[in-house]
């Protein structure tokens, strides 16, 4: 297996794909046609089928499309058109050891799952960055720092953060949507947070969701393991008073560097910042640094067999 190198070549084949719940296709085209002003190429991998409830269509059109995508050597990065729901029905459907040169993932929110799959356990790069169906509403500052990841292979560092525990410390960035994370705690699909910086988002949880949330992740085993947690955006929440005291007595129990107000979320901002890779959270400076791809990848101690079962 021979990764990508970055950045992506001018006028390259990005490859569309439909992991989770369907798109809508003006939103779809938007973004296409935006990714065409810039100079690349997309090409749709669209399941067969229709689409099924709150899927794009059934599970085996929808690996099948993604298999593909991930296996045509010349797309070097794929792109999720939309998240929602769905891609926890795909992991053991997924061939992640076929692809002689493994694409660069893009996405966000459901997307966040197959990410830290891909990292943690395959080594792939994986990007948690704006879907298709958000490019057309992303702010100026997102959208200047998607374009400089694009274009650069490197990422601009989040500036700005609280700080609510102070300290400093370098290690894997993991970002991920609260819900997908702690949905997969107990299954084969767990997300290691051995040494992480966790950076986490989630929308459309009221307070108390988000307080049981917070408290089961507090009370998780591998919470120990944490070297630091970033929060992004909650959607509103940030400024809700119990919201903010329960990310404090997180934070306070954790015991590690902790900052809040990363540009990460389902709102118009939401910066690209990768998967695996190393980075280093500065709380005092309010500052959290991801390194380029190339040679920081940290792959899990926990290894699945090329369809994502244990070995």
């Amino acid at each position: 297996m021979t990764l990508r190198s970055l950045p992506l070549p001018p006028n390259a084949s990005l490859g569309i794909i439909y992991p989770s719940s369907p798109a809508t296709e003006e939103r779809v085209q938007s973004g296409i046609a935006l990714l065409t002003k810039w100079g690349y190429r997309p090409k749709l991998f669209r399941p067969a089928g229709e689409a099924e409830d709150f899927l794009a269509a059934a599970d085996e059109h929808r690996a099948a499309a993604v298999q593909r995508a991930f296996d045509d050597d010349t797309f070097p990065l794929v792109w999720a058109a939309r998240g929602g729901y769905g891609v926890v029905r795909l992991l053991a459907m997924l061939d992640f050891a076929s692809p002689t040169h493994p694409p660069l993932l893009l996405g966000f929110s459901d997307l966040s799952l197959l990410l830290a799959n891909a990292a943690q356990r395959f080594g792939w790069p994986a990007v948690h960055g704006p879907n298709v169906t958000t490019l057309t509403t992303l702010d100026e500052g997102s959208r200047r720092a998607l374009r400089h990841f694009l274009s650069t292979g490197s990422f601009l560092p989040l500036e700005g953060l609280t700080c609510l525990s102070p300290g400093r410390v370098t290690g894997p960035l993991l970002p991920m949507n609260l819900t997908l994370l702690l949905s997969a705690v107990g299954t084969p699909f767990e997300v290691d947070l051995t040494g992480a910086i966790l950076l986490l988002e989630e929308v459309g949880e009221a307070p108390y969701r988000l307080d049981r949330m917070f408290q089961q992740l507090s009370m998780l085993r591998g919470a120990s393991d944490l070297a630091g947690l970033v929060i992004g955006d909650l959607a509103g929440n940030e400024d809700n008073a119990t919201v903010q005291a329960t990310v404090e007595r997180m934070a306070s129990r954790l015991r590690i560097p902790c900052s809040s107000g990363a540009p990460v979320g389902h709102g118009s901002t939401n910066w690209p910042i990768p998967a695996g890779t190393r980075a280093t959270l500065d709380t005092a400076a309010g500052r959290l640094t991801p390194e380029p791809f190339w040679g920081s990848i940290s792959r899990s101690s926990k290894t699945l067999d090329t369809h994502g079962g244990h070995l």
